[in-house]
């Protein structure tokens, strides 16, 4: 057996197994930890999204650092859209149904700019036409919910944006041409209320994502490393010792049969 496992090959293998194998066991690890900070975000954001909705210079006073604490609570603010800026976040569906959602830019009475997800509407060929979709005028009283930017460093074009991927808020502010708030809204009520279209989106329940079964995976893996090096190894030394039984049969056998084609006093001797 050890003179079997000191071959190179089994070296090899054995480097092999316990490298890939310790690998594993710290993925399935990160994986599990990513899962429990996705249900810690859920905690959080439920709480925030069931509590009372409070003004949001409440929460993000003017001058303020954002610390993040804002984040999924919900939120009130009176002001106007700025309609100059309308835009859609292309590939969002609603009940299986293809089509966008709509970002307006909302000067708040305090002069400072959020973006608002105004909601869903069907899909459009070319260029969106957002004339059925617009905005109340003057004065509106908006509740919703503040979300963090999507992703950050998408480049947009300094003109003839009509949509984007992904809620930028920093390359937004950067085509609207002045700063925006760290959140966008995700509406919810506003009063005047919005024509037909677009259709306010219900939030997204809780989803703790495909981490759990990749740290699940991640884990079997690590299993198959770990123990498929000793059943190999068992498989070889069994078959090795089969062989060898197999070969000192054989040989014993022909012994055999070379000493009773020869014994004296047979015909064959004699």
């Amino acid at each position: 057996m050890w003179q079997l496992i000191r071959k190179p090959r089994w070296i090899f293998l054995l480097v092999l197994a316990a490298g890939l194998g310790s690998l594993f066991v710290r993925l399935g690890f990160w994986q599990w930890h990513k899962y429990h900070a996705r249900i810690d975000q859920n905690a959080a954001t439920l709480a925030g999204q069931t509590t009372a909705p409070v003004p949001i210079q409440t929460l993000l006073p003017v001058g303020s650092a954002d610390t993040g604490a804002a984040a999924f609570r919900r939120v009130t603010m009176t002001g106007s859209y700025d309609i100059a800026h309308d835009l859609v976040v292309y590939g969002r569906t609603r009940d299986a149904q293809p089509g966008n959602e709509v970002l307006t830019p909302f000067v708040l009475s305090d002069g400072r700019v959020v973006i608002i997800n105004r909601g869903w509407i069907p899909f459009q060929d070319g260029k969106p036409d957002l004339t059925a979709s617009s905005p109340p005028s003057g004065k509106v009283h908006i509740v919703g919910v503040l979300e963090p930017s999507e992703t950050t460093g998408t480049p947009l074009p300094s003109a003839g944006l009509t949509q984007v991927a992904f809620i930028d808020l920093g390359e937004l502010s950067s085509w609207i041409g002045q700063p925006v708030l760290p959140y966008w809204v995700h509406l919810q009520a506003q009063t005047p209320r919005q024509a037909a279209f677009p259709k306010t989106v219900m939030l997204p329940p809780p989803d703790g994502g495909p981490y759990f079964s990749y740290a699940l995976q991640w884990w079997f893996f690590a299993l198959v490393a770990f123990f498929g090096y000793p059943f190999l190894l068992h498989r070889e030394i069994r078959d090795s010792r089969k062989e060898a039984i197999q070969a000192g049969a054989g040989s014993e056998t022909g012994m055999a049969t070379d000493g009773e084609r020869f014994q004296p006093g047979t015909k064959e001797g004699s």
